[in-house]
């Protein structure tokens, strides 16, 4: 399970199924479900509760296990307070694990900077080439880790300060490398995608003294610094991109140890 919250689960399980087919909807997800597509819209905006009942009619058709539908159902029964108390904390980890391991969370908040940024998540979707269930549930998962907050007539702030959230360094690496390659697959789709003048692709191969590397590292640092600070200087602000150095062996001379 990706999350301990229902209705996240199902605004996943709609993004998900949208990917392997464009032309799927939320309609076609209701008729699956065997539930009125109005109904499931109010499910998915938190305007219509979701009560032991129906978590097992539909967690039952979307596929989960008894065990899962019982830890669902428990949830929104809340009979057991402790239960629950521990459930909302392990729901708090996956979702800081999911904002630092997947690249749209940060993304969406550097989207707010842009002028002319619209709290749809409709608008979201398309600028940033995501579902809208997929934008409805990160919109959903920075409120609860309180790095968004959405006031009551809809305006948004960004609480995050410009920092990121924690989690154990157990964990921390594990969401950065997949971070990482999720923008090195977004570096790979520009190469096809973006005209030339829009973006810089460019590589070095060089013999090194490998002692050299952690004053690299150091100025790889600054640098990025120094670059974010000029790009993000003056007052307007229309495009969010993403700015990713790699500096690695090509070569196989030493052992490493896997990472």
């Amino acid at each position: 399970m990706k999350t301990l919250d229902f209705r996240t689960l199902l605004h996943q399980e709609l993004a998900d199924r949208c990917k392997r087919n464009p032309s799927y909807s939320l309609r076609a997800f209701a008729a699956q479900l065997e539930i009125d597509a109005s109904t499931l819209s109010k499910i998915l905006k938190g305007k219509r509760p979701l009560g032991p009942q129906l978590v097992q009619k539909l967690g039952s058709s979307i596929g989960l296990n008894t065990k899962e539908i019982s830890v669902f159902s428990k949830i929104a029964d809340k009979k057991e307070d402790k239960s629950a108390e521990q459930m909302t904390f392990e729901q708090i980890t996956y979702d800081r694990f999911a904002v630092i391991s997947d690249w749209y969370h940060f993304a969406i908040l550097e989207l707010m900077q842009v002028n002319g940024f619209r709290t749809e998540p409709a608008w979201i979707a398309k600028a940033l080439g995501m579902e809208r269930a997929e934008v409805t549930a990160a919109i959903e998962r920075l409120q609860r880790v309180g790095l968004l907050k959405v006031q009551n007539d809809g305006t948004w702030n960004d609480i995050s300060g410009g920092n990121t959230t924690s989690i154990g360094p157990d964990m921390m690496s594990t969401a950065h490398r997949r971070l990482q390659q999720q923008f090195l697959e977004k570096a790979s789709e520009s190469l096809v995608k973006v005209p030339l003048q829009e973006r810089d692709h460019s590589t070095m191969t060089m013999a090194v003294d490998r002692s050299r590397l952690p004053a690299a590292r150091e100025k790889i640092k600054r640098f990025r610094r120094s670059l974010a600070k000029f790009l993000t200087e003056g007052d307007v602000r229309d495009e969010v991109l993403n700015l990713n150095i790699a500096l690695f062996p090509i070569t196989k001379l030493h052992e490493r140890k896997n990472v």
